[in-house]
Parts: structure tokens; sequence; C-alpha cells
């Protein structure tokens, strides 16, 4: 299957990055957060970013600007039932990440693959994955490789 548009939960500072190398590959991407404030914040650094590497010479005006425009903001988690790929990159709270896999468990569409990572104590011993979770993924590398070949 090849991988035309992303979702990625969680508009930080993991979250916009993912968010961004995912469009510098030509890929869409619908980045979501859960308030507005947090979507823009996340948006800002991107653009933010961008316009440092064209200061740098890494891309120019118009490669920023074709970034950005595959990047899409939102707080409606349902709006990734599109995508081909789900990547959560909210923070390490693993009742908080429990609660969103449930919450996507009710949008799933069998041929998504979901990438997780949890670095957090895990101490209870319950699975953090859940049951539809089929990579882990800690380093955003390692993401990107993945979520572009």
């Amino acid at each position: 299957m090849k991988i035309q548009k992303i979702g990625i939960i969680g508009a930080g500072n993991m979250g916009s990055g993912i968010a961004q190398k995912v469009a510098q590959e030509g890929i869409q991407v619908l980045m979501v957060d859960v308030k507005d404030q947090y979507v823009k914040k996340g948006l800002e650094n991107i653009k933010q970013t961008l316009s440092e590497g064209v200061q740098r010479k890494i891309f120019t005006e118009e490669q920023a600007k074709e970034i950005l425009s595959r990047i899409r903001g939102t707080t409606i988690k349902e709006e990734v039932k599109d995508a081909d790929l789900v990547i959560e990159a909210i923070f390490e709270d693993m009742d908080v990440k429990k609660d969103l896999f449930k919450e996507l468990d009710k949008i799933w569409k069998e041929e998504w693959q979901t990438i997780y990572g949890y670095e957090g104590d895990n101490s209870d011993g319950e699975d953090p994955l859940l049951k539809r979770v089929d990579s882990i993924v800690q380093q955003f590398e390692e993401i990107c490789r993945k979520t572009i070949n």
C-alpha cells in the first residue's frame, strides 16, 4: 500500500516535527491535537522551522510553501479516518494514550497501521499497545524511515 496521507495525533514538538518531515517527503498530513491553540502552535513551529530552513538555504521559499500546504491541522480526531497511517505523538501519560487508542478503535480501518512510542513507566503491567497497534517506534529517524518507504 502506498502511503498518501498520514494522521499525526499530537501537535507538540515531536508531532509537528514528524508532520514537517512527512510533508517534506510529499505526503499529505493531518495533524490533530485537543485544542485549537495547540494545533496553531504546532503549525507555527513548522512555519518557523521552514523559515529558518529557507534562511539557511535548505529550502527555497517555494519548497517551504509546498511543504506547508501538505499539512492541515484540526482538533477533530475522527478526521484521521481517511489516513493510511496514524502516528501517535502525544505526551508521555499512559492513561491518556490508552484513552486515545480506545477513541481511535471506534473509527479503526483494518488496513490502518499505527506507529506508537512510549517511554514512561508501565509498572501496572497492562499492555500499553492495546489490541491494534502494529509497531513501537521510539526514534524520529525510524518513524520517518518507516512512513516514507
